[in-house]
């Protein structure tokens, strides 16, 4: 098994959407739902060497939260953009425009506490359906999405984004396992098998 970790390294690559209003250069990046409206999240990380079509044993994310929000929990579903090499958006269309993968995981985001390190469920599926796509090659880059799915009025959760302090900026956490392909050689009488 092995472990591969990247933190968002772009001002332009972790952003939000309250309503219609889209954010890529604040200090927060949140969901949940705010004055009624749904907030959405998206994180995108560039140089994932992860080889196509590797086995992904888990995968998770890593915050830290910039604001006490210890209230109700948050109903939100974990994606990611079906994509080979996944593109931040620039605007409200452009996030809407995000290809999701069919696979998700259904994510109840707890009480926050300011300053707090915090990380999600796992989204192994939601991983596993990009690597596997046949032109994803490693060193391409990966977005996970926050979606909110029904939290009620005024609950949300803050997380730092990489304008706010880069080195705490969201942090991408695979395990994944390469599963070599054994051939067989026949080498004058006996039979060698070697990974190739």
């Amino acid at each position: 098994m092995t472990l591969f970790t990247k933190r968002v390294s772009n001002g332009n690559d972790d952003w939000h959407l309250i309503g219609n209003t889209f954010d890529r250069t604040g200090d927060n990046v949140d969901w949940g739902n705010f004055s009624n409206q749904r907030i959405d999240g998206g994180f995108r990380f560039v140089n994932v060497t992860i080889p196509q079509g590797a086995t992904i044993d888990d995968a998770k994310l890593t915050w830290v939260s910039n604001s006490d929000k210890t209230g109700t929990p948050i109903a939100t579903k974990i994606h990611c953009v079906d994509s080979d090499n996944a593109v931040a958006p620039t605007n409200r269309d452009q996030h809407n425009a995000l290809s999701r993968t069919s696979a998700f995981t259904a994510w109840t985001t707890p009480g926050w506490s300011d300053g707090g390190t915090y990380h999600s469920a796992d989204f192994t599926s939601a991983v596993k359906e990009v690597i596997d796509r046949e032109g994803w090659s490693s060193n391409n880059a990966l977005i996970v999405l926050i979606d909110d799915n029904g939290t009620g009025n005024n609950i949300y959760r803050v997380a730092k984004s990489y304008n706010l302090a880069s080195g705490t900026a969201a942090l991408l956490t695979i395990n994944y396992t390469v599963v070599s392909t054994v051939v067989q050689d026949i080498i004058g009488p006996g039979i060698i098998p070697f990974a190739r």
